[in-house]
């Protein structure tokens, strides 16, 4: 059926021509960005999927800090304190400062955005950097490495807009309290000899599951995983071998790839 009704544990997986009932299932559980609840529910739902192919399974645990909203960012504009929409960096440290904000410059973000940044100043020092995010709401994202060590956080594309158009220094309070790190499951499913063993079999495919937070992710990445696993599904019944992995965490920079990916040819 692809109606759109769920697929509880234990039924059988949709066909290549229901791949939508698999989007719309993933769809349902919601956002599902790294540590979330909903994150844990879709990967129990894909096992339970890819067992039912009678494929073997092997779950690859990883860790990776979860993306919270443990920020909070006010600008002082006359006598009125305005609380901005935000989100820490993920290897923002934590921290707490006051000061003025200057704008300084950009910050390149997946090696293509240019995102502008006002420094956060308390007397000589910065104290935080505060990043407009372009794409909307902010997202928890990863820093580059050469990015000095204080609090860094997104804000909105709305805020960053108000930024820009505050005139001379106003105050501006900037807190990180820290990110936790969280435990995952990519899952990965073969039929035959296992490839790992000798880098046989068929076709290695690939898609990630989880989401940035605040979008349930139809497109990225439900339809690819709907589209792996009914691939990985017409292979195995035409008897062709298959090897199938969903990763999680994908959203923060591949934390959930396991590392014999990376040389895979």
């Amino acid at each position: 059926s692809s109606d759109g009704g769920s697929l509880m544990r234990g039924e059988r997986p949709p066909s290549p021509l229901a791949a939508e009932t698999m989007m719309r299932r993933l769809a349902a559980i919601g956002p599902r960005p790294h540590g979330r609840s909903a994150a844990k529910e879709a990967a129990a739902y894909l096992e339970d999927v890819v067992r039912s192919l009678e494929l073997q399974v092997s779950l690859e645990p990883y860790e990776a800090r979860r993306p919270s909203p443990h920020s909070r960012v006010e600008v002082e504009v006359g006598e009125r304190k305005i609380a901005l929409s935000s989100e820490p960096f993920l290897e923002s440290p934590a921290g707490s400062v006051e000061g003025s904000i200057d704008f300084d410059g950009y910050l390149r973000v997946w090696g293509t955005y240019e995102w502008p940044v006002w420094s956060v100043r308390s007397g000589d020092r910065v104290g935080a950097y505060l990043v407009g995010c372009l794409l909307g709401e902010p997202i928890a994202e990863h820093l580059p490495p050469e990015v000095p060590p204080v609090p860094h956080v997104a804000v909105s594309m709305a805020d960053s807009e108000l930024l820009w158009s505050l005139r001379g220094s106003p105050l501006v309070s900037v807190e990180v309290t820290g990110l936790d790190e969280a435990q995952g499951v990519s899952i990965r499913a073969w039929n035959g000899r296992d490839p790992l063993e000798g880098r046989e079999g068929g076709p290695l495919l690939v898609a990630h599951y989880d989401t940035v937070p605040r979008t349930p992710g139809v497109y990225d990445n439900a339809a690819g995983v709907a589209a792996a696993v009914c691939t990985a599904q017409r292979l195995h019944e035409e008897g062709r071998d298959v090897h199938l992995l969903l990763t999680g965490a994908e959203e923060l920079g591949l934390a959930g790839r396991p590392g014999w990916l990376a040389p895979w040819p």
